[in-house]
């Protein structure tokens, strides 16, 4: 009997699975409505994804049908997508509530029924377009406050090209691009693939589930770069292909979606609701997670099955335990529990610190972090505020100027009883554009340039005077527009460290880096090493130490990553709740920014006191008459130029034949003082045509370095791309590096000879020529004055060691998974979901990724079949133990 109970229970699974079938036609759209702006996107690449599309049955919609669109499938609940070839997101489907947020949406709602939306280009709503051609800007809050989670993050930008994953695949994804947008694998519920660097802490492209039941459906992101970018690295109709395969992408083909809403509400102990608590439910198969709104609910419609729904732990709660919810076709509601964390505000509104700031301060000058500091002449302020603004007449922070806020506060005796002893967490606040945070004269940590991003430091116990005067003292730099913390709401908060989190604080060492100087250009990644794939990104101050705010305690392997990181010792380390954990050093090694082993007769140190003949020196264009010559160990290029850009270059060119695969050095010590974009590198060229394809790796003198180049012939000798970034001063070398793989180009850069950044890479026409023009170019970017551009030791090398410079040092593998037999959703134990997940591929709804196969073939016979779910089952109702 009880055998013939098994079969019984498996056959009603199955027929429920196969319920899920229906026959409603995908109903594909693509958004396009000429009367509103876009934003990375441009007319030319929109016009033409939509004209592709149409002619693959898509319908076109402007912004008012995009709303009837959605709202008919809101009723339907069948199966649709929408691709948004406009790339800012319409007024029409965002329903702003005063010109802000609204996260219930016509778009949410018909995220929610199970539509599926495909974004391409800029951040997803940072900006919503009005029927007068303008956009109303959210910001990366705003867009995180409309969608519900982080759809893009500062900091992700890795501008190399994406990897992808085995899901991605799955999914048609083949060609890649290079990511700017990306967002931490934590936000999401699919990882499509990897953004650059070899870490798994950047994900793109994504997918976020907002219904269960529907495989394919969500919000999905894609082509994370301006479309002007992409059409110059080559972006064309194979593009446009790849995201009509994602669009059509629905793995259980067309699907009726059945099952009903679970609305899950968060509560505190006393029975009180608990908004931003991040819900998880997941059947096993799919899962989606949200924070709890304001009421403190969670709702989503899911197919009918077995629900677990956890909380996911915070630094601002504790988890309480997972909740098992039976679905039908009837709406169900659950209840989960969270034990909120004490804490403290620190705004000025709420009267336990006292604010004053001065607008003066310097780079190398920390004195004002001293708690001894006297800040009695300093202005009395409002935090949070803008401290450009009148509330700090007559002494506003100007732009490029350095500035400090002090606080003064007591401990309550209440938050002391309950937080003596314990780590804390400073939150809650931002500092436009950068800070330096520091409590009682220890650093707690640094970002810069990161402007309205979210602080969130640890703070030791032992560093609190709990019964006394405490300071809190915040070094920030203004850059322009706003200054200080003007756009983190609710202001700075103290909080208890959950139980549920630790912290790890280490330091990093480069040999031959000086004393003083940040390891920057890298990553620092914690990869938990329980099996479950899970990383977490480091802190790293100006003091080279790193800091790991909250991650779930587990042991763990800490590693550097990047690009351009070419050895490196990690380091492991078990992290427990609410404590910090110290362990050894980091230590690592870039890359070379100088070729390794040049050849002699292709490089050049520039010490024979006259040019070798081997090089030749031409204008290039029509500018006016340039120069070239040897100057105490420097090549000087005098050189006009309006500019090596759109319509044809006009520079001064240094160069000699190459051909095939090869690398270059240099350094750049002055580039021409005539123009902000006055500009000197390395150039590799098709020919002297004015048009002719290249790519210029160059410091400027107002713009940073610069990876550019013409990508595709062009008679007009348009098709340019840019990427620029950090500064260049002048007379101080700066180091750039310039590689040549087929037709794919990559460049470097370095401040110093040591540290080593990705700058950039395209691929240029795969008709750029093997034989080729390699050599040193400037311009005056002024068409009617000469400047003087200086180079350093010019190598060149065509060895495969200098070709291939990266090493994949940087590129570090999350620690296996164990494996577990019959725990197919990799939580740790074996449940109702596996079984749900082994009778998907039993029937053939789902097919098995490697670890799910690992898990579920528990007769070893190389496949999940049916006596291996009868066997899962029995083990899921507690009659054996695998």
């Amino acid at each position: 009997m009880r055998v013939r109970s098994i079969v019984c229970v498996l056959l009603a699974l199955l027929f429920v699975l196969s319920c899920v079938a229906a026959s409603a036609a995908i109903d594909k759209a693509v958004f396009r409505d000429t009367k509103y702006k876009l934003g990375w996107a441009n007319a030319t690449v929109s016009d033409r994804i939509t004209n592709y599309l149409k002619g693959k049955g898509y319908r076109v919609v402007d912004a008012a049908g995009l709303r009837t669109f959605m709202e008919t499938h809101i009723a339907a609940r069948d199966t649709s997508v929408v691709v948004m070839a406009n790339d800012i997101p319409p007024d029409t489907v965002m329903d702003p509530i005063n010109g802000q947020p609204n996260p219930n949406s016509t778009l949410i709602k018909y995220l929610k029924a199970g539509g599926k939306a495909v974004f391409l280009f800029d951040w997803p709503a940072y900006n919503v377009g009005t029927p007068d051609g303008k956009a109303t800007t959210w910001n990366d809050v705003g867009a995180r406050a409309a969608f519900g989670f982080w759809v893009a993050q500062w900091g992700k930008d890795g501008r190399g090209n994406v990897t992808f994953t085995d899901e991605g695949a799955k999914w048609g994804l083949t060609k890649v691009w290079a990511s700017q947008r990306a967002t931490g694998p934590e936000n999401v519920d699919l990882v499509l693939g990897y953004a650059p660097g070899g870490a798994k802490d950047a994900v793109m492209p994504w997918v976020k589930n907002y219904v269960i039941g529907r495989p394919g459906a969500g919000m999905v992101y894609m082509y994370d770069r301006p479309a002007g970018d992409l059409v110059n690295a080559g972006f064309n109709d194979d593009d446009i292909a790849q995201i009509d395969r994602v669009a059509s992408y629905f793995p259980e083909g067309e699907t009726r979606l059945v099952g009903a809403n679970l609305t899950v509400t968060v509560q505190d102990p006393t029975g009180k609701p608990y908004s931003g608590a991040l819900v998880t439910i997941s059947n096993g198969s799919q899962s989606s997670t949200f924070p709890s709104a304001a009421d403190g609910t969670v709702s989503i419609f899911v197919a009918p099955g077995t629900y677990q729904i956890t909380t996911i732990p915070s630094s601002s709660y504790e988890p309480g335990p997972a909740v098992w919810v039976p679905v039908q076709d009837k709406d169900v509601a659950a209840t989960v529990t969270v034990t909120p964390l004490p804490y403290i505000s620190l705004a000025s509104a709420d009267k336990i610190a006292t604010w004053k700031a001065t607008n003066t301060g310097s780079a190398t000058d920390n004195t004002p972090a001293d708690p001894a500091f006297d800040d009695s002449k300093w202005d009395n302020v409002t935090a949070p505020g803008d401290l450009t603004k009148a509330a700090v007449d007559p002494n506003p922070v100007g732009t490029n100027t350095y500035f400090w806020y002090r606080a003064h506060f007591t401990i309550p005796a209440d938050f002391a009883a309950a937080a003596q002893g314990k780590p804390l967490l400073l939150y809650q606040y931002n500092i436009d554009d950068s800070d330096w945070t520091y409590l009682n004269g220890h650093l707690l940590g640094a970002m810069e340039n990161l402007w309205n991003t979210e602080r969130r430091y640890t703070v030791d116990p032992s560093w609190v005077n709990w019964n006394g005067d405490n300071v809190l003292a915040i070094k920030g730099y203004q850059g322009g527009g706003g200054a200080g913390m003007n756009s983190v709401t609710g202001g700075p908060r103290l909080r208890v460290a959950a139980s549920s989190r630790g912290y790890i604080a280490t330091t990093v060492t480069v040999p031959g880096l000086p004393a003083g100087v940040q390891a920057s250009y890298v990553g620092f990644q914690a990869a938990i090493a329980d099996g479950s794939g899970r990383v977490f990104s480091g802190i790293l101050d100006s003091a080279n130490r790193v800091r790991f705010n909250d991650v779930p305690p587990g042991p763990y392997v800490l590693s550097v990553t990047g690009r351009t990181v070419a050895t490196q010792k990690t380091v492991s380390v078990q992290v427990s709740g609410a404590q910090t954990a110290t362990p050894d050093a980091l230590s690592f090694t870039y890359i070379p920014i100088l070729v390794q082993k040049p050849d002699p007769k292709l490089s050049d140190d520039f010490n024979a006191g006259t040019l070798d003949p081997k090089w030749t020196s031409a204008d290039i264009g029509n500018p006016l008459a340039g120069n070239t010559k040897v100057d105490n160990g420097q090549l000087v290029i005098t050189a006009d130029g309006s500019d090596i850009w759109d319509g044809g270059d006009h520079f001064r060119y240094v160069y000699e034949p190459v051909s095939g695969d090869v690398a270059a050095s240099v350094a750049v010590i002055n580039v021409p003082d005539t123009d902000n974009w006055s500009k000197a590198g390395i150039m590799i060229r098709q020919s002297t045509d004015p048009n002719a394809m290249h790519q210029l790796v160059a410091a400027t003198r107002n713009n940073g370095l610069a990876l550019q180049g013409r990508v595709k012939p062009d008679p007009a000798g348009n098709s340019d791309v840019n990427v620029n970034t950090s500064s260049f001063t002048q007379g101080q070398p700066y180091y750039l590096r310039l590689v040549r793989k087929g037709n794919h180009f990559t460049a470097y850069r370095s401040p110093d000879g040591i540290r080593v950044s990705l700058l950039g890479e395209n691929d240029l026409d795969p008709s750029f020529p093997k034989d080729a023009l390699i050599g040193l170019a400037a311009t005056s970017h002024n068409g009617t004055k000469v400047g003087d551009a200086r180079f350093d030791d010019f190598r060149v090398s065509t060895d495969p060691s200098d070709v291939n410079v990266e090493t994949g040092g940087g590129s570090v593998a999350t620690p296996p998974a164990p494996v577990i037999a019959g725990d197919l959703n990799g939580d740790g134990s074996v449940s109702i979901a596996d079984v749900v997940i082994e009778l998907r591929v039993v029937v053939g709804l789902a097919k098995p990724t490697t670890a799910q196969l690992a898990a579920g073939d528990l007769n070893k016979n190389g496949v999940i079949d049916l006596a291996d779910a009868v066997a899962l089952l029995r083990a899921a109702i507690g009659l054996v133990k695998l």
